[in-house]
């Protein structure tokens, strides 16, 4: 009504009194009291008039005076307590459709306001069908939600939603269609009856219960039927203003259809971006991690991405939280190389946000405490928390890796077993094929079970992983190539390698098929060809030997090149330590003239070749002997209760400062020339009879430590400053500080280097080919056992591919790339303390003072008894004695050498024995030295080696060095000596105390000094 009509109907209706009669009185108040209500929207004005009209004039409009008043107070004045008392006010007697209409509402109270369930029951069954047809629809679609989402009783639910008759209520109709439907589709998993409820849903009747039933449809296209596009249609027809919620997870759907159903990750963005928070914490954290993805998989915007993941917040959604933090981890990981970062945003994902997510950041967390921090014990504890219902994937992984980091860093064979037999291929096929690998090595290298080593091997297929596949046929290869002899068999698996499989394993596997034809020369040579350029040295060193001789001893007619070809082309490496003497040799007599003092290989191989191979083996076997693995009680899982867990390098307190500072120098290794034994590196070349050179290019590189991280006689000895005796400092490393691959000690391109001057000059013989076939077996220069050596020095530390997780990136490089690449981790050996005159031997170790300081206050005869634990432990008698035998067996092997007049046109024979002798040459110490109890890490290396450094100063210019790492996380104690000077005291103290890393000790050192 307009103004016009209103106003003077206003002025008329009050002009009624009491008088005019009570029932056209109280008539007259409620009709002024709806103008206000539902003309002017003038509530105050409205109450005022309903409140006014008393029961006695006339109860019926009293009845609906009172259920107005009630809502008033409930709608436009939220006051519930009031707004109740005035829906109990009406009575069924008074006025059947107000009290239908005011039960239905005190239900509302009690069922969303009060949360009250039983109650809101009680009222919605007062609503009865004939007394208010539209609140009986409602309240029937209210105590089917009751049903549905309180009692959990559908079948009631579906019959309280039956009863909505649509000429009742077109909108409860609407959303009684649509909750049936959800019961179809999430109950009874009935799709095509959903969709027929969801279909009855119509928007003029209930614009909100449409939009989420279209939303719905969209979700049966997309996931039940797989049908994207019909899906699209249905989530395009939901809108904003219809159901704001419905519309967020339309648009978030949309944006997955988008980007995974038919890659437009443009289009997919488009939709993320649509997603408010407001509407639906839940799509907008989705679409923030999506977006994420977009930034940074497709876009690569690092930063863009980052600040998507920033948005979802812990209360959006835990699980969404949970992944973002994953994703957000994957960033700093791969993308910044933060692992600090990315451990803490690993450590925010709980396990009740989201599990899946949950288990993939204790993976996650496994592998940088395993592969950045090397930290066992702390990843063997997260990968144990990776629980198989969070994911099934990532708990097969885990437990793969459980299973390595038995198998390869606690030698703990058993162990590693249970874990690998713990892999289901129906989890992870990857993960599955990789552990059937590891138990073949096992049962193969370890249980000697050739047959079940033979089923697991069998058990790899090539689908799953061609990488394990590749090394199980080759592994399978041997077994019948050595074990059980059928070559025939042997031959089958070897062919059955590919290049795309695993290039390194087809290699081997072709030069294994060489050896297998050795009665054929022109087909063997074929499977040489096939490796003779391998990028792998080593590979291509045995390769090129094999051909040489082919090409030296061969009676047939080959396309070969000369032999001296071949034999230049193989280059040092201690895996091909035989193929290159071999290839050396063979040169060596070429060139002298003198290529027909021996007829055959076989006298090659007896008189010259195989007894510098001897050397080198009886050396890495002392080597072997001297490696300080910090294990000497294999039986502890506590390194804390190793007795050889330290070991302590002594200096001046400024090397200290420089290694400490704002911007550390790297801790150095120094040439051997200039160190304090005038005897280093000469003294068991002088006793072995083996002429060294003065002026050689090769150079060994070193580091000295003690055993004794509190000796007097090393602060008397070493880093004294100022000439004041006793002043240094004694840095005590754990042994995270060193490496464990005893190979890495020797620079192989260095010795390449060594030989690159002779090797150039060698230039080919066109009639060599013509003059040299005089031989016969042309395969027996690699003999089984150095194939053997091979085989087991395989990469059999094959880690699974973790698609699943991202991509897990292993970086042990304990010092970061600058302009000259760093000094990768080096292995610590004792010396040996050894007079050529008396014959003394003895090996650095533990002092019996150093077991009474640390366990200062026990009696002594429990310190002793550690003592003689640790001795039974290192087995010192044992030890020396092999040692012992051991060197003379090898002056034995070089005097026989020496000795044999054939061999003396070899010029550089004594060249080739040293470099048998090299992996020991910096571990023999004069015995005067034997109080140090030295361990040594060494790099022994070519004089161009572009990681030699010199100092800037003239006073320093005779000492070169090479950086090897920073040292401030590997320090566990520093000990000052007796004389370090307060000032350098302070300063050290002061650091440590606020160094990131504190757990390292300062202790003054009270040995007497005057």
């Amino acid at each position: 009504m307009t103004e016009l009509i209103i106003d003077p109907k206003i002025e008329q209706l009050k002009k009624i009194t009491r008088q005019d009669g009570a029932d056209k009185y109280a008539q007259a108040l409620y009709d002024l009291a709806d103008i206000y209500h539902f003309e002017k929207n003038d509530i105050e004005q409205a109450e005022y008039y309903y409140q006014l009209i008393e029961k006695n004039d006339n109860s019926i409009v009293y009845a609906g005076a009172q259920y107005n008043l009630g809502y008033i107070y409930h709608y436009h004045k939220n006051d519930i307590k009031v707004a109740q008392v005035y829906y109990q006010l009406v009575e069924k007697n008074d006025h059947p459709q107000a009290y239908a209409l005011a039960q239905y509402q005190l239900g509302q109270i009690f069922h969303f306001y009060k949360n009250d369930i039983e109650q809101a029951e009680y009222y919605y069954l007062l609503v009865n069908k004939n007394d208010c047809p539209q609140s009986y629809a409602y309240a029937q679609c209210q105590l089917g939600n009751i049903y549905k989402d309180y009692k959990d009783d559908i079948k009631l639910a579906e019959d309280y939603y039956r009863l909505v008759e649509k000429n009742n209520s077109l909108e409860a109709y609407s959303q009684a269609q649509h909750q049936l439907g959800q019961i179809y589709q999430f109950y009874k998993d009935d799709i095509e009856q959903a969709e027929a409820y969801y279909r009855l849903a119509e928007k003029n009747n209930s614009p909100q219960a449409y939009a989420h039933a279209q939303f719905l449809l969209g979700q049966i296209y997309q996931f039940y039927k797989d049908d994207s596009e019909n899906a699209e249609h249905y989530y395009r027809l939901v809108e904003k203003n219809d159901n704001p919620q419905a519309y967020a997870d339309a648009q978030y759907q949309l944006g997955q259809i988008y980007q995974f159903d038919k890659g437009d990750i443009e289009h997919s963005e488009h939709y993320y971006q649509l997603v408010e928070k407001n509407d639906s914490r839940l799509s907008f954290a989705e679409a923030q991690c999506q977006l994420g993805n977009i930034y940074q998989y497709y876009k690569n915007d690092i930063e863009q991405a980052e600040n998507h993941y920033r948005l979802v917040e812990k209360n959006d959604t835990p699980q969404a939280y949970s992944d973002g933090q994953c994703l957000m981890r994957r960033i700093y990981q791969f993308k910044k190389d933060d692992i600090k970062q990315t451990e803490n945003y690993h450590q925010l994902v709980e396990k009740n946000g989201s599990l899946h997510a949950y288990v993939e950041a204790q993976c996650q967390l496994g592998n940088i405490y395993q592969h950045y921090k090397n930290d066992i014990k702390q990843a063997e504890y997260y990968y144990r928390l990776v629980e198989k219902n969070g994911n099934r994937q990532v708990y097969a992984y885990a437990q793969f890796q459980l299973g390595q980091i038995y198998q390869f860093d606690k030698d703990n064979i058993e162990h590693a077993e249970h874990y690998y037999r713990l892999v289901e291929k129906n989890d992870n096929p990857q993960a599955y094929a990789i552990a059937q690998f590891q138990l073949g090595q096992i049962f193969l290298y370890h249980k000697n079970d050739i047959e079940q080593a033979e089923n697991h091997y069998r058990l790899v297929e090539k689908n799953d992983s061609s990488q394990a596949y590749a090394e199980s046929q080759y592994h399978l290869g041997l077994i019948y190539h050595y074990h059980k002899k059928d070559i025939k068999q042997a031959k089958a698996y070897y062919r059955s390698i590919e290049k795309n499989d695993l290039l390194t394993v087809y290699e081997m596997a072709q030069i294994n098929l060489g050896i297998l034809h050795s009665d054929d020369p022109q087909l063997a040579s074929k499977y040489y060809l096939q490796v003779c350029d391998s990028e792998e040295p080593w590979l291509a060193n045995w390769a090129n030997q094999k051909l040489g001789n082919i090409a030296y001893f061969s009676k047939i007619d080959t396309d070969l090149q000369s032999p001296k070809y071949y034999y230049q082309k193989v280059i040092y490496t201690s895996l091909s330590f035989e193929a290159y003497i071999t290839a050396q040799i063979m040169l060596a007599f070429i060139n002298s003239g003198h290529d027909q003092i021996f007829k055959k290989i076989e006298e090659y191989n007896k008189h010259v070749i195989k007894p510098i191979c001897d050397i080198r083996k009886l050396t890495v076997d002392i080597q072997k002997k001297l490696l300080v693995d910090f294990k000497l009680d294999k039986t502890l899982s506590e390194q804390e209760q190793q007795f050889e867990r330290l070991v302590a390098h002594y200096t001046k307190p400024g090397v200290l400062f420089n290694l400490l500072k704002n911007e550390p120098s790297d801790f150095r290794l120094n040439v051997v020339d200039f160190m304090n034994d005038p005897t280093e590196n000469q003294l068991l070349s002088n006793w072995l009879g083996i002429k060294s050179d003065s002026n050689n290019d090769i150079k060994s590189f070193l580091a000295s430590f003690s055993f004794n991280h509190n000796s007097l006689n090393q602060f008397r000895l070493y880093g004294n400053e100022n000439n004041i005796v006793g002043s240094g400092v004694s840095i005590v490393f754990n042994q995270q500080f060193f490496g464990s691959d005893v190979n890495r000690s020797i620079n192989d391109d260095s010795i390449n280097l060594l030989n690159q001057n002779l090797t150039s000059k060698l230039t080919a013989n066109t009639d060599m080919l013509n003059k040299a076939k005089n031989g016969s077996d042309v395969n027996r220069s690699i003999n089984d056992d150095s194939i053997n050596f091979l085989n087991q020095n395989l990469t059999s530390k094959l880690t699974a591919n973790t698609d699943m997780i991202n991509k897990t990136e292993n970086n042990t490089k304990i010092v970061k790339d600058n302009d000259i690449s760093p000094l990768h981790p080096l292995s610590l050996f004792r010396c040996v303390y050894f007079d050529p005159e008396t014959n003394y031997i003895s090996i650095a170790k533990r002092n019996l003072y150093s077991f009474y300081l640390e366990h200062k206050g026990c009696k002594p005869e429990v310190i002793n008894s550690k003592w003689q634990k640790y001795l039974d432990l290192l087995d010192e008698e044992n030890k020396i004695s092999e040692i012992r035998e051991l060197l003379e067996q090898i002056r034995n092997e070089i005097i026989n050498l020496k000795e044999n007049k054939k061999l003396q046109v070899i010029s550089n024979l004594d060249q080739l024995i040293s470099l048998a002798l090299m992996p020991i040459s910096c571990l023999i110490k004069h015995a005067a030295f034997e109080d140090e109890d030295e361990c040594r890490i060494i790099y022994i290396t070519h004089i161009a080696d572009e990681k030699i450094q010199a100092p800037y100063d003239y006073a320093s210019a005779n000492s070169l060095f090479i950086n090897y790492a920073k040292v401030e996380k590997y320090i566990d104690k520093i000990y000052l000596g007796p004389q370090c000077q307060p000032s350098h005291k302070l300063w050290i103290t002061n650091h440590v105390r606020k160094s990131n890393y504190n757990s390292i000790k300062v202790i003054q050192s009270e040995m007497p000094l005057r």
